[in-house]
């Protein structure tokens, strides 16, 4: 379901995504050794992450290159929920939660 509010944020400017990421945070302790915790990290950290770069974009559009950036980590963020949802579907944990990249 979290998975499904993320991608739901995409088209909301990500506001839909904050309810995802209050979901992760309450869930998170419930799947503690398991691979679901894997997945929950790989969710908030792709939140945080993004939206970091979002506020990058924003701000570097006063110089151009911001339009650029945006498209860019919303490419990113697109990639980041379909591995991660793929991945849960397998029924495997993400390898790398922690990664800043796909």
């Amino acid at each position: 379901v979290t998975y499904i509010i993320f991608a739901v944020g995409l088209f909301t400017g990500g506001l839909v995504s904050i309810a995802g990421l209050v979901m992760a945070y309450l869930k998170r302790s419930d799947y503690i050794n398991s691979i679901y915790e894997s997945h929950l990290t790989y969710l908030i950290r792709t939140f945080w992450i993004g939206l970091l770069y979002g506020f990058i974009s924003f701000i570097l559009v006063l110089v151009g290159i911001g339009v650029i950036l945006g498209i860019l980590t919303t490419i990113w963020y697109v990639i980041r929920v379909v591995k991660g949802f793929v991945t849960f579907y397998d029924d495997k944990p993400i390898e790398k939660p922690q990664t800043w990249l796909f």
